[in-house]
């Protein structure tokens, strides 16, 4: 027999000053580590696993009740019975991250943030109120960051939309971008909307503020949302629109030279391609922030 919920709610709100709860876990300030907000899911609802099973997101602590129990200096319960703590840990992590999705689900409709306000804050890093306005920017508060993001959707060749991506409006580095839930980034290209059928040439780029500063400086730039989210699903909406050459500059970095072999391969045979390369001994440069010389290198470059 598994130890009641109640008893582990009442334990942990008895040890814990700052407690969040949720659907199936309560958050607790990790008595593993010195944690400074509450960082350690705990089970509660009983399905599919153990009441009382945890795991910390920020040391990655986890295990079932009697250590956690024995770590705050509480009871263990005099019904509980001890689960594999290989097996606990696995399900509490598969558990936590199904509740995360549903729970960022549930904060999106139509694959943009509740709550989410028009765009009226001036210009975003170089691009103009106006330009942001144009590709559908809007503005939202992120409750898990607890920061403001600025929010672009993501429409599909038929005009509709299909996600979004967000970014911080602070300095912070923790989750700068982040992605409406689901599949959907590894078939979208952004900004897609702002095309022109035929296309002649674009430039393709890993983020998305780096096309939108392209394209925002007069050449057509889509970003495959992150070097890992190529496709072939990409590869036949850039054949859809009849690119006829397209100039593939990923980022300096070494994931971003991974991801440009990788489309070059891909389209071998099937686009007319070049490649643009980004200074290599400078790693950081891309095409967000790069000088006005390579932006006019670049355009010289596409023609």
């Amino acid at each position: 027999m598994e130890i009641d919920r109640d008893f582990v709610i009442d334990q942990l709100e008895r040890a814990c000053s700052d407690t969040k709860m949720y659907r199936n876990d309560i958050a607790i300030v990790c008595p593993f580590h010195a944690d400074t907000s509450p960082s350690c899911m705990v089970h509660i609802s009983g399905h599919k696993y153990a009441v009382g099973v945890y795991h910390c997101w920020s040391c990655h602590a986890s295990g079932s009740w009697p250590k956690l129990a024995e770590q705050l200096g509480l009871e263990v319960g005099t019904n509980y019975v001890p689960q594999n703590p290989f097996n606990a840990k696995s399900r509490a992590i598969k558990q936590i991250l199904k509740d995360g999705e549903e729970q960022a689900r549930e904060q999106f409709r139509e694959h943009m943030p509740v709550g989410n306000q028009p765009w009226e804050h001036g210009s975003f890093r170089g691009l103009p109120e106006e330009f942001l306005v144009k590709v559908g920017a809007r503005r939202y508060y992120d409750d898990k960051c607890e920061v403001h993001r600025i929010i672009f959707p993501v429409l599909n060749k038929n005009g509709l939309i299909i996600g979004s991506v967000a970014r911080r409006l602070d300095k912070n580095s923790f989750m700068p971008w982040l992605n409406a839930p689901g599949p959907w980034a590894r078939k979208a290209l952004f900004p897609l909307h702002l095309m022109e059928r035929p296309l002649d040439k674009v430039v393709l780029v890993e983020g998305p503020f780096d096309a939108l500063r392209l394209n925002y400086l007069g050449i057509p730039s889509l970003s495959i949302l992150g070097t890992s989210n190529w496709s072939s699903q990409k590869l036949s909406t850039l054949e859809g629109m009849r690119v006829k050459k397209l100039i593939i500059c990923m980022d300096g970095d070494a994931a971003g030279r991974v991801a440009e072999t990788k489309v070059f391969e891909d389209t071998d045979g099937v686009l007319k391609r070049k490649r643009f390369r980004l200074p290599i001994e400078n790693p950081s440069i891309d095409p967000g922030n790069m000088s006005e010389e390579l932006i006019e290198v670049l355009r010289d470059f596409v023609g």
